[in-house]
C-alpha cells in the first residue's frame, strides 16, 4: 500500500460526524489544476461485521481548517460520514486526477494521484445524546409515506416554520461572497451580518472585528456566493488534520497528472 493513512477525527458515536482527513497535494482554490473539477475523492467506509459499505465523495480542504482560518491554499482533502452502525469501520480512499474527474461518470476516471489507496480504521460506540438531540434518533429516511422518519426510533419527522430564505449563502463571512444588487434591503453591503456584527465596532474594540460570529441570515436580497473551503465548517476533533497542512512530513508531492 503506497497511498498512505487516513488521519480519522471527530466524535466516534453513532450517527454522530466523522472526517477522514488525506495528505494530497499542496494547490490551491485558483490553481490551474481545478481541485474541484480535476481532482477527485471518494472514500469506501465498511462495517464489519455487517458487511455494509457507504461511498462517500471527498472535498478540497485547503489547510485542513479552512472555516476558521480562511485559507484558500493547502493539501488536504476531507471526507465526512456518519456512521449509521456500531462497530469496526474501515477507510479506503480513491483519489483520482484528470480533466472534469469530478463529474465523470463511473468510480475510476482519470488517474490514480497522490493518497490513491490509502487506508485507516476507528471504531464507533453508541450515541450518548439524548433528548430532542437528533444525533440520539438516527437518519432520515423516506419510506413511502408522506413524512419522512427517523432511521433509529421510527418516528415521524414533522418540519415547522418557513423555509431557508433564497439569500441564505449572502452572508459575510462566507469567502468571496458580494452582493449583486436584488430587491432593496436595509443591509449592510446587502449582506447578513451577526447582530453583533451589525453594530459599528467602538475604538476599544476594533483589534477584536476579525472574530467570526456566525448566525442564521433571513432576510430578502440577490447575491452570488462564493462558497469555498473556507465555508465548509469542521467538526469537533479528536485529532486534528492540522498535521496535514502544507509542510508537513505526511505532505504529497504536487499533482503533475495534467502535465
Amino acid at each position: 500500500m503506497t497511498g498512505g493513512t487516513a488521519i480519522i477525527s471527530g466524535d466516534l458515536f453513532r450517527w454522530h460526524t466523522v472526517t477522514a482527513s488525506f495528505a494530497g497535494p499542496d494547490t490551491s482554490e485558483q490553481a490551474a489544476l481545478n481541485p474541484f473539477l480535476d481532482l477527485r475523492l471518494d472514500v469506501t467506509l465498511t462495517n464489519d461485521p455487517s458487511g455494509d459499505s457507504w461511498v462517500v465523495p471527498g472535498f478540497y480542504a485547503a489547510d485542513g481548517d479552512a472555516a476558521d482560518t480562511g485559507a484558500s491554499t493547502g493539501g488536504v482533502w476531507q471526507s465526512r460520514f456518519t456512521p449509521p452502525e456500531e462497530g469496526l469501520w474501515h477507510v479506503a480512499a480513491s483519489f483520482r486526477c484528470g480533466t472534469g474527474v469530478a463529474v465523470a461518470d463511473g468510480p475510476t476516471p482519470g488517474d490514480p494521484a497522490a493518497f490513491d489507496g490509502a487506508i485507516g480504521s476507528f471504531t464507533i460506540g453508541p450515541s450518548p445524546a439524548t433528548g430532542r438531540d437528533f444525533r440520539s434518533m438516527g437518519h432520515l429516511e423516506y419510506t413511502g409515506e408522506r413524512y419522512l422518519r427517523f432511521s433509529g426510533t421510527d418516528e415521524p419527522f414533522l418540519k415547522g416554520g418557513a423555509d431557508s430564505p433564497e439569500n441564505l449563502l449572502g452572508y459575510i463571512d462566507f469567502d468571496d461572497t458580494v452582493d449583486h444588487g436584488g430587491s432593496a434591503n436595509d443591509l449592510i453591503d446587502g449582506l447578513h451580518r451577526s447582530s453583533r456584527e451589525r453594530s459599528p465596532p467602538s475604538p476599544r474594540a476594533e483589534s477584536s472585528t476579525a472574530v467570526s460570529h456566525r448566525s442564521t441570515p433571513v432576510s430578502t436580497g440577490s447575491h452570488s456566493s462564493g462558497v469555498s473551503a473556507s465555508s465548509i465548517r469542521s467538526s469537533p476533533t479528536i485529532s486534528s488534520p492540522a498535521a496535514l497542512a502544507p509542510g508537513a512530513s505526511q505532505s504529497q508531492p504536487p499533482c503533475n497528472c495534467m502535465a
